[in-house]
């Protein structure tokens, strides 16, 4: 009888730790400082770490397991169903093999940047479409992966020079191999101090926007059942003031 309860009990345990392993979501990105990074200690930090940690570990009393790859990467996880989720705009392509949240996630804006002395720098300033860009004849970098550059820029018939990481995008601007970028400022201006660039790189007033980043989950992963929940869970948030609050902590972003 005893050796019988000890079976029961090693057979609860084992199942116990079975149903644990289930609650584990798994959240892709590509590293985009302050939105969503690695610190030295491999550790997930960043807006979107917060927010994702509100809805599925506070609310749902899940685990999230932040994988950091290269961003083109980290979207064939997920189309595959390898990962579970990202946080990014909904192309059509992505809306291909994901389902997206009701709401934006995050919204942002991405401003045109040049290198000094541009001989055009008065029209870039002027930028305010995709038609601009292509009376202007410019060249823009951009990250590998960037699906929001590939069909509003380049499918529009821009000439693009797309790079592993955004320090090579302002590189190549530095070098004058791309005539502009269209990025977020808060992550540009990070690397643009880190790499002594102030008097190289412009950051312009032209920009285009809001960008709209929903909750995008894989429509191979097994939490998509979730969706409707954590809609409701993420509108609860943002009346609370949550949503809200974790953007002010970030103050490079709001």
């Amino acid at each position: 009888m005893r050796r019988f309860n000890i079976i029961m009990l090693v057979t609860s345990i084992m199942a116990l730790s079975s149903i644990v392993k289930a609650e584990e979501i798994t959240f892709a990105y590509g590293g985009w400082k302050p939105v969503i990074y690695s610190n030295k200690a491999g550790e997930a930090k960043g807006i979107y770490k917060e927010i994702i940690d509100a809805i599925f570990v506070d609310e749902l009393g899940m685990t999230v397991d932040y994988i950091e790859l290269p961003w083109k990467r980290a979207q064939v996880n997920v189309k595959r169903g390898s990962a579970d989720m990202m946080i990014t705009v909904a192309t059509q392509e992505r809306l291909s093999y994901t389902q997206q949240s009701e709401q934006p996630f995050f919204q942002l804006y991405l401003n045109v940047l040049t290198y000094a002395n541009h001989e055009k720098l008065d029209g870039i300033r002027k930028i305010k479409s995709v038609e601009d860009i292509l009376k202007l004849n410019l060249t823009v970098g951009s990250n590998q992966g960037n699906g929001w550059v590939k069909e509003n820029i380049e499918n529009k018939g821009v000439n693009v020079n797309y790079v592993p990481k955004d320090q090579n995008i302002l590189k190549f601007l530095f070098s004058r191999r791309s005539d502009i970028a269209i990025d977020a400022p808060a992550s540009m201006n990070l690397l643009i101090d880190k790499l002594g660039l102030q008097s190289k790189i412009i950051i312009t007033e032209a920009r285009f926007g809001p960008l709209n980043m929903p909750l995008l989950i894989s429509k191979k992963s097994k939490y998509i059942k979730l969706l409707p929940q954590i809609n409701r869970i993420f509108a609860k948030l943002v009346q609370q003031g949550r949503i809200d609050e974790i953007l002010r902590k970030f103050k490079a972003i709001r």
